[in-house]
């Protein structure tokens, strides 16, 4: 939406000196003055023979940017009963044109003679969000649906924009209320399952990416984060099946991508958990494999191959782990530590096979 074409440029200088006439409420003096001003600019979008709203919305179907933003301004100058669809269209044309502070200036006109219209508070919190001012967009979003409390698109975007600031219950609140509209949404789902782990609910965030893999399957990324939730011990003790259904997303991760470390990493923590330690080692070892610098993997084997007896394996990490993080205190002490408690607890108690 950002790109800009060149053949818009001189076009939109014109543009702009339009865009006067709207952002305030304009007369017909003002309106006459200023369609006149661009019929002299040499160097515009010209729409050639009829236009009317047929015409603009056909453009904007088939997203012909630069005409239906021509067209759509036209018609928002010339009034009429079309004025406030054409001014909304303008604003969406341009912002698709690559011109989003032209956009920009066109809504701010239509809210000043339209202030309580949802459509154009929806479209302004999309505009806005996407230029980066989230604050300004929640806002937007937030006084849309105080107006209309049915837009279940822009829960969705009200959702979203809260959780980037931070507000997480914020965006849960609005992931339920576009729920109760659409009925089950992998892409709500997924937008719940992110504010519900930042809000450190992690068992509604592994309900929710189940829910969401129930409907569609999941990335590498989804399917990593929610096979991450079994780490959380609510999880583990309070939701059945925990451990079957992070290994079986798991598995997806690095059959998509066999090189992930992190999914590597959380199925030997599953194994370990289980009791199956030589499943865990594999993993843990393939871990190491894709990323010979994570210490969580390196911790990992270190004590458990101290743990079974193979004191040479679990000093050979060591010293290969120290090596790589000599320059860092903390993790040599943490490798060191980590080799003493294993070998300490290898030499009270017979080896682990």
């Amino acid at each position: 939406m950002r790109r800009a074409r060149t053949e818009g440029r001189q076009w939109t200088r014109a543009l702009r000196a339009c865009v006067i006439a709207v952002i305030a409420p304009a007369t017909a003096l003002t309106t006459s003055l200023t369609l006149g001003a661009c019929a002299e600019t040499q160097h515009r979008v010209i729409v050639r023979g009829a236009n009317n709203v047929k015409l603009a919305r056909t453009a904007t179907k088939k997203q012909q940017w630069g005409e239906a933003a021509s067209r759509w301004n036209e018609l928002y100058l010339a009034g009429g009963d079309d004025a406030h669809e054409a001014c909304r269209e303008t604003a969406r044309a341009l912002w698709h044109f690559g011109q989003p502070d032209d956009a920009k200036g066109i809504l701010d006109g239509g809210l000043q003679r339209w202030p309580d219209d949802p459509q154009l508070l929806t479209l302004q919190g999309d505009l806005l969000a996407d230029m980066g001012f989230r604050r300004a967009a929640e806002m937007s979003y937030a006084k849309s649906l105080e107006l209309d409390t049915h837009q279940a698109d822009a829960w969705l975007a009200l959702a979203r924009v809260r959780l980037e600031l931070g507000l997480e219950e914020g965006a849960r609140s609005a992931c339920a209320k576009r729920l109760e509209l659409t009925g089950p949404c992998r892409p709500t789902y997924i937008l719940l399952a992110e504010a519900s782990a930042s809000a450190g609910d992690f068992v509604c965030a592994y309900d929710s990416y189940g829910k969401a893999f129930s409907l569609a399957p999941g990335s590498v990324n989804e399917l990593v984060t929610a096979g991450a939730m079994y780490q959380d011990a609510r999880v583990r003790t309070k939701v059945d099946g925990a451990a079957e259904s992070s290994r079986v997303w798991l598995l997806q991760a690095v059959e998509l991508d066999p090189q992930n470390t992190g999914a590597h990493y959380l199925l030997g923590a599953i194994a370990e958990d289980a009791g199956e330690l030589d499943f865990a080692l594999q993993h843990y070892n393939r871990a190491a494999e894709t990323d010979p610098a994570y210490l969580p993997a390196l911790l990992r084997l270190i004590e458990l191959y101290g743990r079974r007896g193979d004191r040479a394996r679990a000093e050979m990490i060591a010293s290969n782990a120290k090596k790589t993080f000599e320059n860092d205190k903390e993790r040599c002490d943490a490798i060191l530590h980590t080799l003493e408690r294993a070998l300490a607890i290898a030499d009270a108690a017979p080896a682990e096979r």
